[in-house]
């Protein structure tokens, strides 16, 4: 990759390109390797994509209209037409094509957005703990509140898995084949979790893509992403650069076909809409679901319900600790037009 680098430099100083902007990102060391800087394994839930990745049609098919089935080997990891995310391309059904009459050149691109986001892990932490101080010293929710709010454990197991613990479920067999609905697992028959009891509603993963009821939908959303994190892991023990004034976040890179129609829609109308996936009732009231707690909005007015059987439900005093520092809308050629616009051809 280094090398990649200084090639593209060289190139870019040869014809006089000013470099506008440079991140350094790596993957973060020892037990932190793939993980985010608040320790919890990144970039699990991908999208397969038509005629890119290869279909296992026999797979146990949970949703009736995912007619092109599931990555092979990855059980759950649905295959999208490729026109959901590169333009010209057969899109989901009932998604109309981009009309490129006009715009030749981009057939074959895709919609790019780069965010650099800042984490701080210091007050991640500090508030984690500070929700934690009232519950008694037995109280199970002290050991998962934070995987409550992702939706998965450290290790990238699915709360709605393993509710309880941290049982290491990351095989591709597992870590993606559930979707919060009824289901008969070795067996046992596992009732749906319409009241968020195993995964919260604002829980992160559940936030951003819902796996339940309107499964076309969720699939017309899809994005394809990266993520890679930079600065020091946050080790305070070790001192400077090491500490919570140390800059350190997430460089966060997507492609789709439409950022108005997908990222910016998932950040509305799912990630920051306190109703979303589905306002709650109690008797007869309603209440909110409320924001995603890791990259949403955070306001005193949506607070989170965090429900607790067996004890009292907990309403987390807990505000966002991911801010952007940083945001592209590009568009990325395909090849063939980046070649036809050095030659004038475009």
């Amino acid at each position: 990759m280094e090398a990649e680098v200084q090639k593209l430099k060289a190139l870019v100083y040869q014809h006089n390109v000013a470099i506008v902007y440079e991140q350094h990102g790596a993957t973060l060391p020892g037990d932190l390797r793939g993980h985010e800087h608040f320790g919890y394994k990144d970039g699990i839930s991908q999208p397969g994509v038509q005629d890119f990745d290869p279909a296992d049609l026999s797979a146990a098919n949970v949703d009736p209209s995912a007619t092109l089935g599931y990555v092979q080997g990855h059980p759950g990891t649905e295959i999208i037409q490729p026109g959901e995310f590169i333009l010209g391309l057969t899109p989901e059904p009932n998604q109309p094509p981009v009309d490129l009459t006009a715009l030749k050149w981009m057939e074959k691109g895709s919609f790019l957005v780069f965010r650099r986001l800042n984490q701080d892990v210091a007050s991640f932490n500090e508030q984690e703990q500070r929700n934690l101080d009232p519950l008694p010293s037995d109280d199970p929710l002290r050991s998962k509140i934070g995987a409550m709010l992702v939706g998965r454990w450290k290790s990238g197991t699915p709360v709605d898995l393993s509710p309880d613990t941290d049982n290491g479920l990351t095989s591709d067999t597992e870590i993606n084949n559930f979707n919060f609905l009824a289901r008969d697992v070795e067996n046992i028959h596992v009732d749906n979790d319409e009241a968020g009891l195993r995964c919260p509603h604002f829980g992160h993963i559940r936030k951003v893509y819902p796996r339940q009821g309107g499964f076309a939908i969720n699939r017309v959303k899809r994005i394809i992403r990266r993520g890679v994190p930079f600065g020091n892991p946050y080790d305070p023990a070790r001192g400077e650069g090491f500490d919570a004034q140390a800059a350190r976040g997430l460089v966060f890179v997507a492609y789709m076909s439409s950022i108005e129609a997908k990222f910016e829609f998932l950040m509305r109308a799912w990630v920051n809409n306190p109703k979303f996936p589905v306002p709650q009732f109690e008797s007869g009231a309603e209440t909110l679901t409320g924001p995603d707690p890791i990259i949403g909005d955070a306001a005193p007015l949506s607070p989170i319900t965090l429900k607790h059987p067996g004890g009292n439900d907990l309403k987390p005093d807990f505000l966002r600790k991911v801010q952007t520092t940083g945001t592209l809308y590009a568009f990325s050629p395909s090849i063939p037009a980046l070649n036809a616009l050095a030659n004038g051809t475009a």
